[in-house]
């Protein structure tokens, strides 16, 4: 009877899987190209929806040659923060996140990269993830560092990550043509302009390593990953509302109707 019960009663806990959130159409993947002026200003921005909230928005700025100064990205109601960039190797890169408190529809995305010269050009792409950590000061596992390369392959891994439900994506730009995903990589999104930008992701496994990595023609590449941490697990009881009850008391009233039969006299026998 008391094993019964106190099995009912054991919890069990469950974190939801961060997931990536462009409200069922496509993530922003942007480019643009130097205007005239002291700054060669470079002005981006796409349009962005999310299905869940709170969402962590995600927005990676790119440029073709080294002097190319990315901006804090703008965007109603999201304070953006630095997560990571990489500028003293062409192309350059810099990851921006901020929260969204509430879901977006049709939001405006915008960035003003400084370009080193007039005929400058910057890629964008954004997106949003729910069901990360917002309990934590951080939402990321570990740190970004963006690394340089060359080649058809460009490619990082990352590992010891603390949390074995991250949601691992990385930004990735090259001046070789357009970029795809490959291996465990699911691609996000990705542009086709001169500065070819994308963003992929693959979903966490228990921690251990993990390599994303993308195809393009040829050229020089620059990749940034970051790791986000998935939501606080909560005690989630093995029966629903109303049912614990039921299994307590069943067992006591069986444990009662076999004292009554035993109490009960034998036919033919005095009481």
């Amino acid at each position: 009877m008391f094993a019964t019960s106190t099995l009912a009663a054991v919890p069990v806990t469950l974190a939801a899987t961060p997931a990536l959130d462009c409200g069922g159409v496509a993530c922003v993947a942007t480019v643009g190209s130097a205007s005239g002026g002291s700054s060669h200003p470079i002005t981006m921005s796409g349009s962005l929806s999310t299905s869940s909230s709170p969402d962590l928005i995600v927005v990676i700025v790119t440029g073709d040659v080294t002097g190319d100064t990315p901006a804090t990205p703008t965007l109603s109601g999201v304070t953006f923060s630095s997560v990571c960039t990489l500028t003293n190797s062409a192309p350059i890169i810099a990851i921006y996140a901020g929260k969204a408190a509430s879901t977006l529809s049709s939001a405006t995305v915008s960035e003003t990269e400084s370009g080193n010269a007039g005929s400058a050009t910057g890629g964008m792409v954004a997106f949003g993830i729910s069901n990360y950590d917002t309990t934590d000061a951080s939402p990321f596992d570990g740190t970004c560092t963006p690394v340089a390369g060359s080649g058809t392959t460009p490619s990082q891994t990352v590992s010891s990550l603390s949390d074995g439900n991250d949601f691992i994506f990385a930004g990735v730009t090259t001046s070789g043509g357009t970029l795809s995903a490959t291996g465990a990589t699911t691609l996000i999104v990705a542009n086709t302009g001169t500065v070819y930008t994308a963003a992929g992701y693959q979903n966490g496994g228990g921690g251990g390593s993990y390599t994303l990595a993308f195809s393009a023609a040829s050229g020089s590449w620059s990749e940034g990953v970051v790791a986000v941490k998935s939501s606080t697990p909560t005690a989630v009881p093995l029966f629903p509302s109303g049912v614990l009850p039921i299994l307590v008391t069943l067992p006591l009233l069986y444990y009662l109707a076999a004292r009554w039969r035993k109490s009960e006299p034998v036919l033919g026998e005095s009481p």
